[in-house]
């Protein structure tokens, strides 16, 4: 019964990640940029003398491991996959950073939610109304004239 909770609470908390973060987007984004990146380093990559990226097999295994920040004994050879290779990691960084973030949001809590928001707006006005009223009061009472020290 515990594994059960659990397993609900979990999906739960995956679930509003996934709906806050814009994650599929970013999966989505993320399945794109591999297949690109292994059909490039496919043909950059296939038919030089020394290279070990020889099937699409290799290259898929080649970017999946250089988006997930993992190394694989597969490099690229050309200063053309060098450069694509590079552009993978600067991509993968970015997208761990961006994961980590869309989870520490989740787990300290995010402020500015919606109705955080509406309730802050409401508080504000409320403040509003009452400095407005004091400095009413201010005037009434206040002498006209002069103000001395």
């Amino acid at each position: 019964m515990r594994i059960i909770t659990a397993l609900n609470r979990g999906s739960r908390a995956l679930g509003q990640v996934v709906q806050r973060g814009q994650l599929g987007y970013v999966l989505l984004l993320t399945l794109i940029v591999t297949l690109t990146a292994a059909a490039g380093g496919y043909n950059l990559e296939r038919d030089e003398p020394g290279a070990n990226i020889r099937t699409p097999g290799d290259a898929i295994w080649w970017a999946a491991t250089m988006i997930t920040t993992i190394n694989s004994p597969l490099e690229p050879v050309t200063l053309e996959g060098r450069v694509l290779g590079l552009l993978l990691r600067i991509f993968a960084v970015s997208i761990i950073g961006y994961l980590t973030a869309t989870f520490a949001v989740y787990l300290l809590g995010n402020p500015a939610r919606g109705d955080e928001q509406q309730r802050s707006a409401t508080e504000l006005q409320a403040l509003t109304l009452k400095v407005e009223r004091l400095e009413q009061l201010l005037e009434e009472r206040l002498p006209k004239g002069p103000i001395r020290q």
